[in-house]
């Protein structure tokens, strides 16, 4: 595993790691969340269960409360870092993502009153299917759109029995590739934003170690080390990528494509693959 680490490392091909690190995309938030929710301080209590909807309309993200009780209702939410926040007078709500395919939701309701809940999102077991999953559902509610639609929605709801089968790795390159395509369409319509810098749309090979590089840290047992090692690497390549000229593009996309294949290899031997 020592050799995975050193064989990995692309900070010093890269440069220096920039302090940011890749943050979620729209596609890591959107879908229905179910959980418990907790009313500790409210004299009256909404529902003890429910499920949320996450949704991106037309560029702007929102999450349906209704479902939860209490006189609640959809909230347009505003990024705030890793954060999004939403207030309605004196309603005022934080949504974090505490882990994959789960967000951490905090409403305060007035005085000592608060709805807490950490709720779950379905997951295909294949995190480059989720991806594509949530893409799939932006692309449905876009409405910029002049093109006819990459995906059918309910194509892809049959198509989903068959991703727990065997040859998972093949399903998720798949899946990967799709779900690129479809996030392209909508950044260019305006209904997603471009969560890359300009050059790394011109780099895909690139984006998709990033993608990768962020999805690995999830793995449970994967070392420290190694998340860490890829999480450097993918920072550094959005600092260098965002000033690369077209030439050092082209060693960059080298670079990440032998770059991806190791971190796939690692990630399977870890049992987590990509």
């Amino acid at each position: 595993m020592k050799r995975a680490i050193v064989a990995l490392g692309l900070a010093v091909a890269f440069g220096a790691a920039a302090e940011a690190t890749p943050r979620p995309r729209w596609s890591d938030w959107v879908g229905d969340y179910t959980g418990k929710l907790a009313w500790p301080g409210c004299t009256t209590k909404g529902e003890k269960t429910a499920t949320l909807a996450l949704d991106a309309v037309d560029g702007a993200l929102s999450i349906d409360l209704t479902p939860a009780g209490g006189g609640l209702r959809p909230m347009s939410l505003v990024e705030d870092g890793a954060t999004w926040t939403a207030q309605q007078g004196d309603v005022k709500l934080t949504i974090v993502r505490p882990q994959r395919d789960a967000i951490e939701l905090t409403v305060e309701l007035g005085t000592d009153c608060v709805l807490r809940s950490i709720l779950r999102r379905a997951s295909t077991k294949i995190a480059a299917c989720d991806q594509l999953v949530a893409w799939v559902r932006i692309e449905a509610a876009c409405t910029k759109r002049v093109a006819a639609a990459l995906e059918d929605p309910a194509a892809l709801a049959k198509e989903r029995a068959t991703w727990n089968k065997p040859r998972k790795a093949r399903v998720a390159e798949q899946c990967a590739t799709r779900a690129s395509k479809v996030e392209a369409s909508l950044v260019d319509v305006g209904c997603a934003p471009d969560p890359l810098p300009p050059s790394m749309v011109r780099a895909p090979d690139c984006a998709r170690f990033v993608d990768a590089a962020r999805t690995f840290q999830q793995c449970p047992l994967a070392l420290p080390a190694v998340k860490a090692q890829a999480l450097t690497d993918a920072a550094s390549l959005l600092a260098t990528c965002g000033t690369a000229d077209d030439a050092a593009l082209r060693v960059l996309s080298e670079k990440c494509r032998d770059a991806y294949v190791r971190l796939s290899r690692i990630a399977t031997h870890s049992r987590c693959p990509l």
